[in-house]
């Protein structure tokens, strides 16, 4: 386990290879106390040090697990920890030879107290706000707007955006790669919103070269309302030649060749249809992007931009926030808003690839 998860995930290889290591140390604990007599006292203390990090780090996979997946997926790292803790056992059973019924005893109760503790104060508050993702998406296209968010999510503070005429469903002018959120029921919980005029992420058309292959369209994108983020979906057409950014052309990994989780994510995704994107800091000035299409047809490509909050105009009549909810974060769904716009690329009229 140790060894796949350092290939496989390297980043959090750390949780298997730490309690690996001393769990080998603790072995040899036990081998050598069979060759020379080392005092109760020492041995329990040295044994219980070798054993934390199974322990504790068994405590942070499931957290980090839960964070990631979602408690919907918890299951999923039982076995794990139980492995963690499988090889702590020359342990626990020093403490159960030494303490009788004892040991067991105790933990019981603790494991009781734990519970009873963590029911009472598992509520939401100013202290613990509840996380609530709800986003803005305006279709400049057709000028209208809906509030989103993803359909397994509590809903408190912002059930009141979805209090009439809600449903649940794809949104593909604002997510064309999935069908709903990651992990979750299909299709987004949205709900008609007031349209605000904001301003589409633009898309130009500098300059378009005819080449044996196609056409080489140069264009530029950029946000006129100042949006920090943005993403294209480029429909995939027979044909498509390579994209280039700022001069620097994209590397498309093979999905047989990603990560784990990121294969797992990909599955969930229509990217045999679309080739997304995704810029994190959009430069106020815009990006330029070059790409290459077939001379006979016409490329879609959506834009999508992002800012970090809900527009005030679109509040009005709504309360305010509380202290005990607070902006979350879904996995393709942002928390802010979106103003998406789709663009057309024809041939030009007359145009021929040259020799």
């Amino acid at each position: 386990m140790s060894a796949t998860t350092a290939a496989a995930l390297p980043g959090v290889g750390y949780l298997f290879q730490w309690p690996l290591f001393f769990a080998v140390a603790l072995l040899g604990l036990l081998l050598l106390r069979e060759k020379i007599p080392i005092p109760a006292g020492i041995f329990t203390a040295a044994a219980a040090v070798l054993c934390a990090p199974a322990i504790l780090l068994g405590a942070d996979t499931f957290s980090l697990g839960a964070e990631a997946l979602t408690l919907s997926f918890a299951w999923a790292f039982v076995p794990l920890i139980a492995l963690l803790l499988a090889i702590s056992w020359p342990f626990f059973d020093l403490l159960l030879d030494r303490g009788g019924k004892l040991i067991p005893l105790l933990a019981a109760a603790g494991f009781a107290v734990l519970v009873a503790g963590g029911t009472l104060t598992s509520g939401f508050s100013a202290s613990r706000p509840l996380p609530e993702t709800i986003a803005y998406g305006l279709d400049a296209d057709r000028d209208r707007a809906f509030w989103i968010t993803c359909p397994d999510q509590p809903l408190a503070w912002s059930a009141q955006f979805f209090a009439h005429n809600s449903s649940v469903g794809p949104l593909p002018d604002f997510s064309p790669l999935t069908e709903g959120c990651f992990n979750q029921s299909a299709g987004f919980r949205h709900a008609p919103a007031p349209a605000v005029p904001l301003p589409a992420p633009l898309l130009i058309l500098r300059s378009e070269v005819s080449s044996p292959g196609g056409r080489d369209l140069t264009l530029l994108l950029r946000s006129p309302r100042g949006a920090s983020e943005a993403t294209l979906y480029i429909e995939r057409l027979p044909g498509m030649g390579d994209i280039s950014i700022d001069g620097k052309r994209i590397v498309e990994v093979p999905i047989e060749k990603m990560k784990p989780l990121y294969r797992m994510i990909m599955r969930q995704l229509d990217y045999r249809r679309w080739f997304m994107i995704d810029f994190s800091a959009l430069p106020a000035d815009g990006v330029t992007v070059l790409m290459s299409a077939v001379p006979d047809r016409t490329p879609i490509v959506k834009v999508v931009d992002v800012s970090d909050f809900l527009p005030d105009e679109a509040l009005r009549g709504f309360t305010s926030r509380p202290a005990s909810s607070m902006p979350g974060q879904a996995l393709l769904l942002p928390n802010g808003t979106m103003v998406a716009k789709e663009y057309r690329f024809p041939p030009s009229p007359g145009r021929r690839a040259g020799p």
